[in-house]
Protein backbone atom coordinates (compact mmCIF):
# COMPACT_ATOMS: atom_id res chain seq x y z
CA UNK A 1 0.00 0.00 0.00
CA UNK A 2 2.74 2.40 0.73
CA UNK A 3 4.66 1.67 -2.17
CA UNK A 4 1.40 2.40 -4.28
CA UNK A 5 0.63 5.53 -2.61
CA UNK A 6 3.83 7.06 -3.54
CA UNK A 7 3.50 5.95 -6.69
CA UNK A 8 0.72 8.12 -6.94
CA UNK A 9 2.23 10.89 -5.49
CA UNK A 10 5.40 10.22 -7.32
CA UNK A 11 3.47 10.65 -10.67
CA UNK A 12 0.91 13.89 -9.25
CA UNK A 13 4.60 15.87 -8.75
CA UNK A 14 6.26 14.66 -11.92
CA UNK A 15 5.84 17.73 -13.85
CA UNK A 16 6.73 20.10 -10.85
CA UNK A 17 10.38 17.41 -10.44
CA UNK A 18 11.23 17.14 -14.17
CA UNK A 19 10.88 21.40 -14.34
CA UNK A 20 13.15 21.28 -10.72
CA UNK A 21 15.56 18.87 -12.30
CA UNK A 22 15.55 20.73 -15.83
CA UNK A 23 17.50 23.95 -13.97
CA UNK A 24 20.17 22.01 -13.26
CA UNK A 25 21.12 22.78 -16.74
CA UNK A 26 20.60 26.05 -16.95
CA UNK A 27 17.22 25.84 -19.11
CA UNK A 28 15.35 29.19 -19.89
CA UNK A 29 12.52 27.15 -20.52
CA UNK A 30 8.95 28.25 -18.19
CA UNK A 31 6.98 25.37 -16.18
CA UNK A 32 3.68 26.17 -18.91
CA UNK A 33 6.97 25.66 -21.56
CA UNK A 34 7.89 22.33 -19.79
CA UNK A 35 4.65 20.90 -18.84
CA UNK A 36 3.84 21.72 -23.17
CA UNK A 37 6.74 19.48 -24.27
CA UNK A 38 6.01 16.84 -21.88
CA UNK A 39 2.64 16.46 -23.04
CA UNK A 40 4.24 15.93 -26.47
CA UNK A 41 3.67 19.49 -27.99
CA UNK A 42 6.63 20.98 -29.91
CA UNK A 43 7.79 24.09 -29.40
CA UNK A 44 9.86 25.45 -32.21
CA UNK A 45 11.28 27.94 -30.46
CA UNK A 46 12.82 25.89 -28.31
CA UNK A 47 16.24 24.33 -28.39
CA UNK A 48 15.85 20.81 -30.09
CA UNK A 49 18.86 19.45 -27.13
CA UNK A 50 16.79 21.43 -24.62
CA UNK A 51 13.81 19.63 -25.26
CA UNK A 52 15.80 16.74 -25.35
CA UNK A 53 16.66 17.35 -21.65
CA UNK A 54 12.92 17.50 -20.81
CA UNK A 55 11.69 14.28 -22.68
CA UNK A 56 14.71 12.11 -21.45
CA UNK A 57 13.66 13.04 -17.63
CA UNK A 58 10.31 12.48 -18.69
CA UNK A 59 11.37 8.97 -19.94
CA UNK A 60 13.77 8.41 -16.64
CA UNK A 61 10.65 9.08 -13.97
CA UNK A 62 8.51 6.83 -15.63
CA UNK A 63 11.41 4.18 -15.57
CA UNK A 64 11.49 4.50 -11.56
CA UNK A 65 7.72 4.44 -11.51
CA UNK A 66 7.73 1.18 -12.61
CA UNK A 67 10.93 -0.12 -10.33
CA UNK A 68 10.76 -1.51 -7.22
CA UNK A 69 14.65 -1.13 -5.86
CA UNK A 70 15.28 -0.63 -2.55
CA UNK A 71 18.85 -1.37 -2.27
CA UNK A 72 21.17 0.77 -4.37
CA UNK A 73 22.17 -0.95 -7.37
CA UNK A 74 24.98 0.01 -10.06
CA UNK A 75 23.15 -1.08 -12.95
CA UNK A 76 19.78 0.25 -12.78
CA UNK A 77 22.01 3.61 -11.78
CA UNK A 78 23.79 3.33 -15.60
CA UNK A 79 20.10 2.52 -16.60
CA UNK A 80 19.32 5.56 -15.39
CA UNK A 81 22.05 7.53 -17.29
CA UNK A 82 21.55 5.87 -19.97
CA UNK A 83 18.35 7.43 -20.62
CA UNK A 84 18.82 10.79 -19.08
CA UNK A 85 22.05 11.36 -21.43
CA UNK A 86 20.52 9.70 -24.32
CA UNK A 87 21.47 11.84 -27.73
CA UNK A 88 22.95 14.27 -25.18
CA UNK A 89 26.65 12.27 -24.06
CA UNK A 90 28.71 10.71 -26.01
CA UNK A 91 28.80 7.54 -23.75
CA UNK A 92 25.48 7.50 -22.33
CA UNK A 93 24.86 5.12 -19.02
CA UNK A 94 29.27 4.88 -18.91
CA UNK A 95 30.98 5.77 -16.24
CA UNK A 96 33.75 8.37 -17.06
CA UNK A 97 37.66 6.98 -16.83
CA UNK A 98 39.30 10.30 -17.03
CA UNK A 99 39.35 13.25 -14.63
CA UNK A 100 36.73 16.16 -15.08
CA UNK A 101 36.76 19.91 -14.72
CA UNK A 102 33.78 20.71 -12.95
CA UNK A 103 33.15 25.19 -13.70
CA UNK A 104 34.09 26.77 -9.99
CA UNK A 105 35.45 23.86 -8.71
CA UNK A 106 39.52 24.37 -7.81
CA UNK A 107 40.74 20.89 -8.48
CA UNK A 108 40.41 17.89 -11.04
CA UNK A 109 38.15 15.29 -10.38
CA UNK A 110 39.88 11.95 -10.68
CA UNK A 111 37.41 8.96 -11.99
CA UNK A 112 36.18 6.61 -9.58
CA UNK A 113 36.41 2.75 -10.55
CA UNK A 114 33.26 0.06 -10.87
CA UNK A 115 34.81 -1.37 -7.79
CA UNK A 116 35.20 1.62 -5.43
CA UNK A 117 31.55 2.70 -6.80
CA UNK A 118 29.86 -0.71 -5.39
CA UNK A 119 31.79 -0.56 -2.23
CA UNK A 120 30.21 2.74 -1.38
CA UNK A 121 27.13 1.17 -2.37
CA UNK A 122 27.06 -1.47 -0.05
CA UNK A 123 28.57 0.88 2.80
CA UNK A 124 25.39 2.71 2.46
CA UNK A 125 22.97 0.23 1.39
CA UNK A 126 23.93 -0.89 5.53
CA UNK A 127 22.64 1.75 6.82
CA UNK A 128 19.68 1.52 8.78
CA UNK A 129 18.03 5.41 8.37
CA UNK A 130 17.45 5.31 4.78
CA UNK A 131 16.65 9.15 4.42
CA UNK A 132 20.12 9.45 5.44
CA UNK A 133 21.36 6.91 3.18
CA UNK A 134 19.85 9.23 0.63
CA UNK A 135 21.53 12.27 2.08
CA UNK A 136 24.57 10.96 1.77
CA UNK A 137 24.08 9.62 -1.66
CA UNK A 138 23.17 12.50 -3.58
CA UNK A 139 26.41 14.22 -2.89
CA UNK A 140 28.34 11.19 -3.74
CA UNK A 141 27.24 10.67 -7.16
CA UNK A 142 27.39 14.46 -7.71
CA UNK A 143 30.59 15.44 -6.88
CA UNK A 144 32.21 12.57 -8.37
CA UNK A 145 31.29 13.12 -11.78
CA UNK A 146 30.71 9.30 -12.54
CA UNK A 147 29.10 9.63 -15.43
CA UNK A 148 30.00 12.28 -18.46
CA UNK A 149 26.83 13.89 -18.81
CA UNK A 150 24.00 14.31 -16.40
CA UNK A 151 25.74 13.46 -13.30
CA UNK A 152 23.06 15.76 -11.15
CA UNK A 153 19.79 14.70 -13.22
CA UNK A 154 20.75 10.97 -12.65
CA UNK A 155 21.45 11.41 -8.66
CA UNK A 156 18.59 12.59 -7.80
CA UNK A 157 16.25 10.36 -9.94
CA UNK A 158 18.28 7.52 -9.06
CA UNK A 159 17.41 8.91 -5.39
CA UNK A 160 14.28 9.43 -5.81
CA UNK A 161 13.59 5.97 -7.17
CA UNK A 162 14.60 4.32 -3.77
CA UNK A 163 12.39 7.12 -2.10
CA UNK A 164 9.25 5.71 -4.23
CA UNK A 165 10.27 2.52 -3.69
CA UNK A 166 10.05 2.78 0.01
CA UNK A 167 7.28 4.77 0.26
CA UNK A 168 8.54 7.87 1.60
CA UNK A 169 7.99 10.52 -1.10
CA UNK A 170 10.09 12.58 -3.45
CA UNK A 171 13.22 14.86 -3.26
CA UNK A 172 13.52 17.74 -5.79
CA UNK A 173 15.32 21.02 -5.65
CA UNK A 174 12.75 23.62 -6.25
CA UNK A 175 13.57 26.62 -8.35
CA UNK A 176 13.05 29.13 -5.48
CA UNK A 177 16.06 26.89 -3.60
CA UNK A 178 18.32 26.84 -6.41
CA UNK A 179 21.02 29.09 -5.65
CA UNK A 180 21.47 28.39 -2.62
CA UNK A 181 21.78 24.21 -3.31
CA UNK A 182 24.59 25.51 -5.76
CA UNK A 183 26.34 27.43 -3.51
CA UNK A 184 26.48 24.99 -0.94
CA UNK A 185 27.28 22.24 -3.33
CA UNK A 186 30.08 24.14 -4.66
CA UNK A 187 31.58 24.74 -1.27
CA UNK A 188 31.27 21.28 -0.29
CA UNK A 189 33.03 19.99 -3.79
CA UNK A 190 36.14 22.31 -2.46
CA UNK A 191 36.16 21.70 0.66
CA UNK A 192 34.50 18.08 2.05
CA UNK A 193 34.52 19.24 5.55
CA UNK A 194 31.97 18.66 8.75
CA UNK A 195 30.18 21.95 8.02
CA UNK A 196 29.28 22.46 4.60
CA UNK A 197 28.53 18.45 4.65
CA UNK A 198 26.17 19.95 7.64
CA UNK A 199 24.66 22.39 5.49
CA UNK A 200 24.32 20.64 2.46
CA UNK A 201 22.66 17.93 4.03
CA UNK A 202 19.89 20.14 5.76
CA UNK A 203 19.11 21.73 2.38
CA UNK A 204 18.73 18.20 0.75
CA UNK A 205 16.68 16.96 4.17
CA UNK A 206 14.89 20.10 3.58
CA UNK A 207 13.62 19.39 0.67
CA UNK A 208 12.20 15.59 0.74
CA UNK A 209 8.32 15.65 0.31
CA UNK A 210 6.76 13.32 1.90
CA UNK A 211 3.76 11.14 0.90
CA UNK A 212 0.97 12.32 2.67
CA UNK A 213 -1.01 9.74 4.73
CA UNK A 214 -4.18 8.38 4.49
CA UNK A 215 -6.56 8.98 7.59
Amino acid sequence: MEKELAIRFARSKANESIYNLSKFEHLNMTFPETETILAGITLDYVDKEEALIIINLKRAWTLILNKNFKELNIDFLKEINMIIAKDIAVFPGEFRNTPSNVAGVNHNINPLSEKEIISKFETLNKMEDKIEMIIELIPFLITNQLFWDGNKRTAFVFANSILIALGIGVLTIPESKYIEFAYALNNFYNKDSEENKILLSYLLREQIQRVPKND
